[in-house]
């Protein structure tokens, strides 16, 4: 019972870490596109030159 505890958490820890770093790639991503977006309001332009995928969006629900 205790083995099971303990591999779960471990397991779960595995997932939490999996999940925080693909959510700061997708924040890196954002940012990356709001300072795009900055940079063509200063120039004139509008926010159709950002482009973004699905693959960007999906998660493991695992």
């Amino acid at each position: 019972m205790l083995i099971a505890l303990i591999s779960l958490s471990l397991s779960q820890e595995l997932q939490f870490e999996r999940l925080t770093r693909e959510l700061e790639a997708e924040r890196q991503i954002v940012a990356t596109q709001l300072e795009r977006c900055k940079r063509g309001s200063e120039t004139g332009s509008t926010m159709s030159n950002i482009s973004s995928t699905d693959e960007h969006l999906h998660w493991d629900t695992e």
